[in-house]
Order: C-alpha cells, then structure tokens, then sequence
C-alpha cells in the first residue's frame, strides 16, 4: 500500500487564532498527474522539465526538485508545452495558446504574442546570435522580438519558387545556422532568412532536395553548429514522397539519414559529445544515430521505459540522458536507468472520472486509463483512499462504477452498465435484476435513492425501475410509453424526476403514477442527463449539449441558457454540484455560481482555472471543491481557508499558543517567539489572497527570537504561518 499525502482536515483543530484569517485567506491547492512530459532543456545549474501539468526544476548536482504551477507560483500556464534557454540562462515556456514567458530566476515576465485577440498557438522559441527570440506559431507565421519591439513574418516573396508568394503555415520548428541565417519549418518544406533579410524556400515534395517528408516538427543544432530536422512521416497521405524522418543540414547542403517507415513521428533530437544524435519518436522509442548507422537505443541490464511514445530527449552537459514520455521521466547513465517522479505528491493517479466521499471522510475515486489489448481500449479502476493509504481494487472495461449513496452501515451503492452494484470496504457486489424486468443487454445509465421511501430509483434503456429489499419492479417508459430514461433524482419530498437523452424533456412519477403536466417549455424535448436538488430545494436540469439548466421550485420554472447570463454564448456545460452557499457549473470555458439569488461569474476561480480543461466539478464534506481537469490534474478550492493539504499525514495539531508576535499591529519590524518542538521551522507571512509575500527558514534549536523587516509591507490585514514538517499554525498580522 502506497502512503497518500493528499490529506484533507477541517482547520477547527488548529488554534482559534485562524478563525479570524479564514475571511480574508481562501486555500488553493493544485495536485497533478506529471507523467506525460513534454519538453527538457538545461541550463548551467539545472535540468528543466515542462508537463501537462507544471513545470519541475531538477538540480543536476543534488537532485532537489522544485514543482511550478499556477496555484504555487506566478508561472502563467500549467501545460508547458515548449521551453528554451537562452544565453543569460533565462528559461522561456510556452503552451498550445497565445502564452509566451520569461523567467530570470526570480520574476516572471509574460509577452503577447498575438497582434490580435485571437489565440495562436505556439510551436518553437529559438534565439539568434543577435539575442533576438524567435517564435513560430501555427497558421500564423513567425514573430521575431529584439527586446523592445515585435516584426511579424506572415508571408514572403521567392522567386525562385513555383509559388512566389508564400504564406508562412504551420512553423512547427526554428532554427539558425553557423551564418545565423533563420531556417524555418513550413507545411510544404523549409523557409530561410538570411541574415541579409531575403526569404528563399526549399519543398520537400522533391526527394532530390533531401529535406524530410511530411510535416518538420523538430529543428536542433549539433555541436558543430550544423542543423538536424525531424519530421512526421505520412506515408499513408503520401507513399511516394523520397527521403526518410531524419536530416542533416551543413555547408553543403541537406542530407538525408535513411530511416524505417515506421518511425511515424520524431518528436525531439539531442546530440552527445561525440554528435551522436538521439532521436526521440512517438512509434519507435529512442532511436541513435553514430554517423553511420541508425539503431534503437539499448538500456543498461536490459531495463526498458514503460512506453514508446518518447516527447523529448536531452544528453545533458554532465553525460546523462534525459528521457521524456507520455508516462514518465527517465534518466539513464551508463550503468543504470531511472524512472524520475515527476509529482510532488503521491496522488496514484489524477484523471479523475468520478468521486465519492463517505461520512467517515474515505474518498472512493475514480480513474480511466487507455490500455491496448486488442486495440486500445478504455479501463476503470476505483481506489479506496484514506489518511494513510490508497488501495486500488476494481479493473474494469466497458465502464465504471457511478457511486451516488452511502447507506447507513457505511456501504456504498452505485451502478455499471448493467448492474445496481454495493461496495463494502473493497468488495464489489453485482446485483443483476430478472431478465423479465431488465434484459441483460439493457443499460442502466443512473440512479437514485429515495429517502422517503427507502428504494433505489434506476434510469435504464427499457424505462423506470425500482429496486427495495431485493425486489425488483418496472415502473413504465418515460410518460408511460416506450422511451429510454438517461437521469433519474429522488427529491426530498418521495417525487421521482427523470430525464431523456433523446430529446424528450423531463417527466416526473409520483404515487406510482406518470404526471405528464406540461414542464418548462424551455427544457422541453430536451436531452436531460443529470438531475439534482440543491440546499434550497431548487431542483435543477441540465442539458448539456445545449448549455440549458433549468430551476424548478414550488411550480415555478427559472430557464437559464445562451440567451441570458451568465449562459450566454456557451456551447455546453461539463460539470455541476453544490455546497452550502453555491451551486457551481463548470462551462468549458469558465465556471460560475449561483447563491440561490444571482450568478457570480467567479473571477478568482477562473483566474486560477484559466489553463484547465475542467471536466467535472465534486464538493467534499468540507466544503472543498475539486474542480477535475479532463486529463492529469485537480485543483481544489476552499473559500473559507480550510488547510487542503500537508506534507505529511497529520499528526497532532501544534498546540495553542506557541508562537508570540510583536509588536502586533506593527510598522516596521516584527519578532516572534516560538515554544514549537521543531529544530526548524519556515515562517511565511501572506497576503489576504494566500499569495506568499515573505518566507524564512529559521533554526529553532534554541527558541531564539526572530526578527522580521515588514517595511515593504503595504497597510492592511496579513497571515502569519510556521510551518514544521508535521502541521501548521496561523496568527493574523495588521500592518500600520
């Protein structure tokens, strides 16, 4: 069993000093799956790793890691997709989007690289000799900036070329050669500028000019300055282009490396100190090249990565190979390969599907992953998490299990496909209704318990059907006909609600009887795939396909859809749940809320989910909200400042009172005496939105006071917290 850092509890038992900080300090917690890697670079100090999930800075000589995300730092994206260093060692990233960013160790600077509002997607940074950064973009042509101002190449004229005005497409890659002209990808061939400002361009349709077929997704320059390209080789689309995936450009010309067809695309190239080229590829794992011969790479005592699919590659300065794959980070030496953890905390995985937590506090949740049997096919697997470990116990295709109750021994119940299913501990059992009343290739899509009757409701394929101490009964098609149910909700009152995904609206049954009143014309004849009633006994439909949430309460109808806020140009919704105050549905684009009176479109969540493709949203009985991207990550979220994590498993809180700060209110400086039985502990003092404006590390052997320059410190409310490797304390600060 593997230990789960990721550990949620109530600040009620921390001291009471913090009752007055959780106004004005929500808590943020970002926890990520960063296997899948994209990019590697180094600088002088250290290897740097972008993932679809953050951005890890490992010190080549200790091997501490250092984890960037947007909740952690001021690093703008979370899916670092490109990285550069350039010649002051300042680190460049980018994403898919219109996000372009320089970090010089200690401040982040962030450039727009769009002369529009559009969102162009960025492909390669490379720098000239000049120090100029450059950066391709797809469909919209290549962007040089000098430091102060930006030249925009969209279009040339070759004469020389069939076509002699060429629009700049699809630059996947950059590079400059030893006379520091630009040489650039295109979607036909390769582009140059010469240093003299002169556009020529080269296809590769033409095998005699030697340049990789297909698409050019990767450009590096060797030791000796000379330019290798990598390609995606669409032999299908065209099966008589000539060459191979792989060329090299010197003083003569472009020559290319004969390669197997079935290396289908090359992501990345690295050189070691004898130019030998490793080739990272999506079909054929890493690939070498000495110069004469091309061959797959072999691994000390026949060890192996987990994968083929290889993003990025790096030989480093200290003659380690860095290997990155959708599945994790690998080193290898010459005597030894290592799988690198690339997660600062030890989730089990973060593709969240679906959650469950019981009374007690136990998360049951839900993960799918892609695994090739015959094909590829899709798998479930549910994990049993609690303070101290994390237990894997279903693998499953064909779907997973929907947990929606917890009966008053602690069980669980759910459904697959084709069972109502109970789940005791890590015990799964399947309870299959009589053939007669639900035929074994009929789907059950939902269902619901009723706590006024004691019966679980099921949404099927054939129509309603209940299920009570064993017994099964079939209730009728939607409004009595033969009509599929999708959704199906209990409310608190014994009505039974159901929904349609073929566009036939709501109904309701009640009294054992179908009530086919007339409902919402604005959700009628609408596909309703999720039913649910919140705090204020509001019942809320959603259609999702066609961003509609309908609000129903004592016979009155509130519609909400693209037509008013905040709905409004919203093409679906992805997610939806409620705690105390809120009822939050997450859009695709942004998430909002509704309080009971009005929407809130929720700029500071929004700022925080801004690179998330957020495909459900859950509400934990602390009132965390976990806001679950579609692959890799979780973003969690508490408006009242409940402590979301540690970096251990809690162990007693620090008791009361054990740390002094004065004066308080202060001006410019303050001191703090600390009783904690900790050798060293780390002061932070924080601003009243969490963002860490001071942190020290101090040695508290003897209790000696610490004194802290607050001089920069603007007038206002801040948070103290010392922090030890077991807990955390609050106190609040007021600055004068």
């Amino acid at each position: 069993m593997k230990k789960f850092i990721l550990l949620l509890f109530s600040i009620a038992i921390l001291s009471p000093s913090l009752a007055t900080a959780q106004a004005y300090h929500p808590q943020w917690m970002y926890k990520y799956k960063g296997n899948h890697i994209n990019s590697l670079v180094e600088d002088s100090i250290n290897i740097w790793v972008g993932t679809q999930n953050g951005l890890i800075r490992i010190n080549k000589t200790t091997n501490n890691k250092t984890f960037y995300n947007c909740l952690n730092s001021d690093i703008p994206i979370n899916k670092v997709r490109k990285l550069f260093i350039d010649h002051n060692q300042n680190l460049w990233l980018s994403d898919k989007k219109d996000h372009l960013a320089k970090y010089d160790g200690q401040n982040w600077t962030f450039y727009k690289v769009s002369n529009n509002n559009e969102s162009w997607r960025i492909e390669d940074i490379k720098e000239d000799a000049n120090h100029a950064i450059w950066v391709s973009t797809n469909q919209h042509g290549i962007i040089k900036f000098d430091g102060q101002n930006r030249t925009y190449f969209q279009s040339f004229e070759d004469s020389g070329y069939s076509y002699p005005h060429f629009i700049l497409k699809n630059n996947y890659a950059l590079a400059f050669d030893k006379n520091n002209n630009l040489i650039a990808s295109t979607f036909l061939g390769i582009a140059k500028y010469s240093s003299a400002g002169k556009w020529t361009f080269r296809d590769n349709i033409d095998a005699t000019h030697e340049i990789p077929a297909g698409d050019i997704t990767v450009m590096k320059t060797d030791n000796n300055g000379d330019i290798w390209a990598g390609s995606v080789y669409y032999e299908a689309i065209a099966p008589d282009f000539g060459g191979g995936d792989v060329s090299k450009h010197d003083n003569t010309g472009w020559h290319i490396i004969h390669t197997p067809h079935n290396i289908s695309h090359v992501t990345d190239l690295s050189f070691d100190n004898n130019n030998t080229v490793y080739i990272a590829t999506m079909a054929s794992g890493v690939l070498k090249y000495d110069g004469s011969q091309l061959s797959a790479l072999t691994y000390p005592n026949n060890q192996s990565i987990h994968t083929a699919n290889v993003s990025a590659v790096l030989y480093d300065h200290n003659g380690n190979l860095w290997i990155g794959t959708a599945n994790g980070l690998y080193k290898m030496t010459a005597n030894n390969l290592t799988k690198i953890k690339t997660t600062d905390n030890d989730v089990q995985a973060n593709w969240f599907i679906s959650m469950f937590q019981k009374k007690d506090g136990t998360y049951y949740t839900q993960h799918s992953y892609i695994k090739k049997v015959y094909f590829y096919e899709t798998f479930d697997k549910l994990y049993k998490i609690t303070p101290t470990d994390t237990v894997g116990f279903y693998h499953k295709r064909f779907g997973g299990v929907n947990i929606k109750y917890e009966d008053p021994n602690g069980s669980l119940w759910g459904n697959t496909m084709r069972s109502l299913v109970k789940i005791t501990d890590t015990t799964i059992q399947y309870l299959y209704a009589d053939t007669n009343i639900l035929p074994r290739n009929a789907r059950i899509f939902d269902i619901s318990w009723d706590n006024v009757h004691n019966e679980f409701w099921l949404a099927t394929q054939i129509g309603l059907i209940s299920y009570k101490n064993g017994q099964w009964q079939f209730h009728g098609g939607f409004m009595g006909g033969n009509k599929e149910i999708y959704s199906v909700f209990a409310d608190s009152t014994g009505c039974v609600w159901v929904g349609t995904y073929y566009n036939h609206g709501i109904a309701k049954y009640k009294n054992n009887q179908w009530i086919t009143q007339n409902f919402s014309w604005g959700m009628y004849n609408k596909p309703i795939t999720h039913i649910f009633e919140d705090k204020h006994h509001n019942i809320w439909f959603v259609d999702p396909f066609n961003a509609i949430l309908g609000k129903y309460k004592n016979n009155i109808w509130t519609i909400y859809n693209q037509n008013n806020s905040p709905l409004s140009g919203q093409l679906n919704i992805s997610g939806i749940d409620c705690d105390s105050n809120n009822v939050y549905v997450n859009l695709g684009s942004k998430v909002v809320a509704y309080n009971g009176n009005s929407w809130d479109t929720l700029p500071l969540i929004n700022e925080k989910l801004s690179n998330n493709d957020v495909n459900n949203i859950f509400v934990d009985n602390n009132q965390n909200i976990w806001f679950m991207e579609y692959k890799g990550g979780v973003t969690i979220y508490n408006p009242n400042g409940i402590i979301l994590s540690t970096p251990k498993p809690a162990k007693l809180p620090i008791s009361k009172n054990t740390f002094k700060v004065y004066p308080n209110p202060s001006a410019d400086n303050i001191t703090i005496i600390s009783t904690i039985k900790a050798k060293q502990i780390t002061v932070s003092i924080l601003d009243i939105q969490g963002k860490k404006l001071i942190e020290r590390t101090i040695d508290n052997t003897y209790h000696n006071p610490v004194k802290i320059n607050t001089k920069n410190l603007l007038p206002g409310v801040y948070i103290i917290s010392l922090e030890t490797n077991d807990n955390r304390e609050f106190e609040k600060l007021i600055i004068q």
